[in-house]
């Protein structure tokens, strides 16, 4: 996000369908167990450098301006209903929010993925399942209201989507092998994808499918910025997609039939409070068939934008 931009708070890092619920944290506190000590962290040799995405099949993004409201806050109870107008509205169809609102001018920053030509949405509360929505939607934005207890959601999901989900509550705590064998346990009935992981970890998996998949932990490298690109493109190279970090320990899911990979890489994001710059910056690199990850003005860096680019990405809720 850059300065001067807000957003609400999302379902995951980049809100969009085309992150996988989860945000990165800051570095870790506490003891770190140093690879190869403990099962769930073996040792491992560092792989060649990974310089760019494999060979493959991607998808394209583009991103335009939608006004929203001039000076409005994004936890004005109004704020929701807007979102949700624009996106119905024939100049957004296929168009999802990306989550960036400047409330100096009031725009908010949509983005269409070339794979995807409509949605249908909904807005319902957070918990799942709760009605038509949480059964047959996936949660895309969540938008909070001072003084309202009920966070409510903005459900999403291609017109020709049909699918239904089940969901079921994982527990992950600080016992990191514990919690890795239950994900395993959870991802071999399909429960692959996160509904919610704030104060519970509420797993979903789709009904009928033949998806099941994979939880990797490993070691926790956030020191700098080449360290974490390092650890997301070693496990982006092998189908894991970051899922969700728990006091400073990462967990990656993959979807053990997919053939997708992930590569990410960062750039510099001076684009300050500059709305049209930051536009620019995202149309760049969507061209590209990249999706903004994380942004990074931390450890004595200028500011970065991690992306990542998924190749040969046949589901949405992951590319």
């Amino acid at each position: 996000m850059p300065p001067g931009a807000t957003t609400t708070p999302a379902s995951g890092a980049g809100a969009g369908p085309g992150a996988n619920p989860g945000a990165e944290a800051g570095p870790p506190t506490g003891p770190v167990t140093q690879p190869g000590t403990d099962p769930v962290h073996p040792a491992t040799t560092d792989p060649a450098p990974i310089t760019g995405p494999q060979p493959g099949t991607i998808t394209t993004y583009t991103y335009k301006f939608g006004k929203i409201e001039a000076n409005i806050s994004p936890f004005d109870p109004r704020f929701r209903g807007l979102v949700l107008g624009q996106l119905n509205s024939p100049a957004f169809a296929g168009y999802y929010y990306d989550g960036s609102f400047y409330p100096d001018t009031g725009n908010g920053i949509f983005a269409r993925s070339s794979s995807t030509n409509a949605y249908v949405w909904s807005m319902d509360t957070v918990v799942a399942p709760n009605g038509h929505s949480a059964a047959s939607f996936v949660s895309m934005a969540m938008f909070m209201v001072v003084g309202e207890s009920t966070t409510r959601s903005l459900y999403g999901k291609p017109t020709a989507e049909t699918a239904a989900y089940e969901y079921l509550k994982v527990q992950v705590d600080a016992d990191t092998s514990g919690s890795l064998s239950r994900l395993n346990a959870a991802g071999a009935q399909g429960y692959c994808r996160l509904a919610s992981g704030v104060f519970d970890t509420l797993m979903m998996r789709q009904q009928g499918a033949s998806d099941v998949c994979t939880y990797e932990s490993p070691t926790p490298r956030l020191s700098s910025l080449q360290d974490r690109l390092d650890q997301l493109n070693a496990m982006g190279l092998k189908g894991f997609i970051p899922l969700i970090i728990n006091g400073g320990t990462p967990y990656y899911v993959k979807v053990t039939n997919a053939s997708t990979s992930y590569y990410y890489y960062a750039v510099d994001d001076a684009t300050g409070a500059d709305p049209t710059r930051f536009l620019a910056l995202l149309n760049a690199e969507g061209a590209k068939g990249a999706t903004s990850y994380e942004y990074i003005a931390n450890g004595g860096i200028s500011p970065k934008r991690i992306f990542r680019i998924a190749t040969n990405c046949s589901r949405w809720w992951l590319c």
